[in-house]
């Protein structure tokens, strides 16, 4: 619980200042007419992600027995379509191939596969 209490206080902090900074930065560019560079919309897009993941994490810690929930999805498998787009995005070449049959996952799984 210790653990958590400090990665809560340390990075939710951090995250969100980024996410914010992020945030204001796209709005001021397009206010101004502006295109905004893909790597600040990746930056932006990214600290939400950080922002999701550090919540199921932090959730886990509380919680390790697992009955606080934790398969929302926040960061499993069913979003690897949009860390592949993001990855696109900031100009990487990302492909994914899926072979077999998708079965649900424990939600530990599903997030260690994600990442």
């Amino acid at each position: 619980l210790r653990i958590a209490r400090e990665l809560h206080d340390s990075l939710t902090h951090s995250i969100s200042i980024i996410k914010v900074q992020a945030g204001v930065a796209v709005h001021v560019a397009r206010r101004r007419g502006e295109e905004v560079p893909p790597a600040l919309l990746a930056v932006q897009e990214a600290s939400g992600d950080a922002m999701r993941e550090l919540r199921a994490t932090l959730e886990v810690l509380r919680d390790p027995g697992g009955t606080a929930g934790g398969a929302d999805g926040a960061s499993g498998l069913d979003r690897l379509d949009d860390l592949v787009e993001r990855a696109r995005s900031t100009g990487l070449p990302a492909t994914v191939t899926i072979s077999g049959t998708r079965r649900d996952l424990p939600a530990e799984v599903d997030r260690a596969a994600y990442r």
